[in-house]
């Protein structure tokens, strides 16, 4: 008898948490879900979800407006997702513009 080799696990849906809202009392996390099944595409969802709403594989427990921090169930797996820091690019050097308009001559000073 030859057995079948099991299916590769599903991976977890990437979460990012961008942006919080708490009007009237009722708080709610702004998600963007990227879901990646073997062979496809990856899936983005932007959701707007309160505590114990669900989108997909993703389940949101508790909302925490004040630390920026929100609970969340992937997949059965109950973790914390925080506003990501920014990533900071280095750019071009500055440059210093003198402009004729700024100078005090212009400004009836000699």
């Amino acid at each position: 008898m030859v057995e079948k080799p099991a299916p590769p696990p599903v991976p977890l849906a990437k979460v990012i948490m961008t942006g919080t809202s708490s009007m009237l009392g009722i708080h709610r996390v702004l998600l963007e879900i990227t879901e990646q099944e073997a062979g496809k595409a990856p899936v983005v969802h932007k959701p707007i979800l309160r505590e114990g709403e669900r989108e997909g594989s993703i389940e949101v427990v508790s909302i925490d407006i004040e630390k920026g921090l929100v609970k969340i169930r992937n997949a059965g797996n109950e973790t914390n997702i925080t506003f990501e820091a920014p990533k900071i690019t280095p750019s071009a050097p500055a440059v210093a513009r003198h402009h004729q308009w700024a100078t005090p001559s212009v400004w009836g000073r000699a």
